[in-house]
């Protein structure tokens, strides 16, 4: 990554890219068919945040 940050990326469609920063700094950059209905699943599942 430009600043340095390690990051795992599984890219096949550079117009739809989710980019999910980790707990140890990393990211995971990923091209899901639909990046915003992910988002929001995984929202939903975390719940609020400072929830964990």
């Amino acid at each position: 990554m430009a600043d340095r940050s390690k990051a795992f990326c599984l890219i096949t469609d550079s117009s739809r890219v989710l980019y999910l920063p980790l707990r140890d700094g990393s990211a995971l950059v990923i091209s899901p068919e639909r990046p915003r209905a992910l988002l929001e699943a995984l929202q939903a599942l975390a719940g609020p945040p400072g929830a964990h």
